[in-house]
């Protein structure tokens, strides 16, 4: 995938929805695609949440990686985020409220395409 291909997807990814919040989940183990759509459909699931793309993304170790989230939520924080998922709320990272939605789907995309990336949305 170029890069013009992954700003593409961004651009039309940011018009998808009225997408508010964006966090990451990380672990102590490798999450694989099939628990990355359980905690999506989990999400869908709660009455809070509007829409969901997720994307993983590997960590420096390669023992590890992460999971980026883009959310059309009602307000949240860690603690109902990690009740909704039943994640644990230590590897939930700051809940932060999108202001540009271009430049932070272009950001969560920057590893699209490559042989790690997994990604899906849920609307």
């Amino acid at each position: 995938m170029t890069n013009k291909n992954r700003k593409e997807y961004a651009n039309a990814l940011s018009k998808l929805g009225k997408w508010n919040y964006t966090t990451y989940f990380r672990g102590q183990w490798k999450i694989t695609h099939e628990y990355a759509e359980k905690l999506a459909m989990r999400l869908m699931k709660s009455r809070v949440i509007k829409k969901v793309f997720f994307i993983i993304e590997k960590d420096f170790d390669p023992k590890n990686n992460h999971i980026h989230f883009l959310l059309e939520a009602e307000e949240l924080n860690r603690e109902k985020l990690s009740r909704i998922t039943k994640f644990n709320r230590t590897g939930i990272g700051n809940i932060e409220k999108i202001i540009e939605k271009k430049q932070v789907t272009k950001y969560l995309l920057k590893n699209l395409g490559e042989d790690f990336s997994y990604h899906n949305l849920y609307l």
